[in-house]
């Protein structure tokens, strides 16, 4: 069975969390191995998420300190698809993928895209396409 992780910031139970939520609910187990993984732990949809039994792994604080980025790369290496959604855990993602010998399929997940960012961002992005096979538009 094909093997996805899925990235994203928070799950603070906004509408892009509640959604991804919703696919892992339905999803995990009949498509495909889910494995969630919350750049910030203490929000209650992770445990909402865990609780419909999709494995959850939460990581502590939130900056890019060099253990969180190899606990990611440990956990997504092994992957057939990454799925990142929100655009600090694409930046997050993509960063970290640019260190596998072979990487998995990335995915990601936007919304609030370019009019709404700024030229950094939109440049950034641009730099890190190449690390993007598929983008879904979030809206």
């Amino acid at each position: 069975m094909l093997r996805v992780a899925h990235v994203i910031g928070r799950m603070p139970g906004h509408g892009t969390q509640r959604q991804l939520a919703g696919m892992l609910r339905a999803a995990h187990r009949r498509s495909w191995e889910a494995t969630l993984a919350v750049l910030r732990s203490g929000d209650p949809l992770s445990r909402e998420v865990a609780n419909a039994g999709v494995p959850v792994v939460e990581f502590t604080g939130h900056d890019l300190r060099p253990h969180r980025f190899v606990s990611l790369r440990e956990l997504i290496r092994d992957a057939d698809v990454v799925h990142s959604s929100l655009w600090g855990a694409n930046l997050y993602v993509r960063m970290v993928v640019m260190t596998l010998p072979q990487r998995p399929a990335v995915v990601i997940s936007e919304r609030s895209v370019e009019d709404f960012r700024s030229a950094t961002r939109r440049m950034v992005d641009q730099a890190l396409r190449r690390w993007t096979d598929a983008y879904i538009a979030n809206s």
